[in-house]
């Protein structure tokens, strides 16, 4: 691969701050799938979430589960998106080469971590 191109660059860590959001694992799954690299891609999230929010966790993401980071806390002790972004930062991000980060309630296009490397 030529200098500078996506295809030689290295791994990008995705930071999602997830408040009771079933979304999410619909943001998680998408990312992965149209992923031009997907193996080169971790997800870190924190989850603030209540017991009763069994509808966030429907999708069987196992097999991106070697690259999903998670942070939960309960929904009565988040302190809004910057705190929680906050803990993705301190816990769950491990000196990636790149540092995304996104709502978690997103759809992506083909290839999006190769057309965000290539600006």
């Amino acid at each position: 691969a030529k200098a500078g191109s996506s295809a030689s660059v290295g791994s990008i860590f995705v930071s999602v701050a997830s408040y009771r959001d079933n979304q999410c694992q619909y943001t998680i799954q998408d990312l992965f799938q149209k992923a031009r690299h997907p193996e080169r891609v971790v997800v870190g999230v924190c989850f603030q979430v209540a017991p009763e929010d069994d509808d966030s966790f429907l999708l069987d993401l196992g097999q991106w589960s070697g690259q999903i980071r998670t942070y939960f806390i309960s929904h009565t002790e988040a302190m809004g998106p910057c705190y929680a972004r906050a803990l993705i930062h301190q816990h769950l991000f491990k000196d990636e080469d790149y540092y995304f980060q996104i709502d978690s309630h997103m759809r992506f296009v083909r290839d999006w971590d190769a057309a965000c490397l290539d600006q």
